[in-house]
């Protein structure tokens, strides 16, 4: 074939829809000023976060994914002097290597295809996930159980 050959009938369910418009060439025109996708409460960072000095939390489910994924934070210091930096790293490194603790309990009993800690020093939160969790709360548990050993 020979696309300069095509009638342009054939491209006539493309021009049409809720995103065309048919001053355009069939393409809808750029508005004036974006507009956000989600409204600012909905994708704020704090926007899940329970007040202070609540126990807490937000689960949110969605129908269409098989697997689980969840995000714990926690406030942390922000001091890079600190004396427990290193053995903070250290500690994270240790139990989430490969073939460490977390592999173990975590990923070898099935509960989840991926996990993490991190320390972000500069916001200072210390965040727990589980990537592709077939079993969150027993992952979890599982974490929590090694991190307190």
């Amino acid at each position: 074939g020979d696309i300069a050959a095509l009638e342009t009938a054939i491209f006539t369910p493309w021009c049409h829809g809720p995103f065309m418009t048919g001053g355009n060439g069939g393409y809808a025109s750029a508005p004036a000023t974006p507009l956000p996708a989600l409204r600012r409460e909905l994708y704020a960072a704090d926007a899940l976060r329970p007040p202070e000095g609540c126990t807490c939390g937000c689960l949110l489910s969605c129908t269409a994914e098989e697997s689980n994924y969840w995000l714990v934070q926690c406030n942390s210091f922000t001091d890079p002097r600190s004396p427990e930096l290193a053995p903070l790293l250290v500690a994270i490194e240790y139990i989430t290597a490969l073939e460490g603790p977390f592999w173990r309990k975590i990923r070898g009993k099935g509960h989840a295809y991926s996990y993490g800690i991190s320390h972000d020093l500069e916001a200072g939160k210390l965040t727990f996930s589980l990537h592709q969790a077939t079993n969150p709360v027993a992952a979890y548990e599982a974490a929590g159980a090694i991190v307190q050993k």
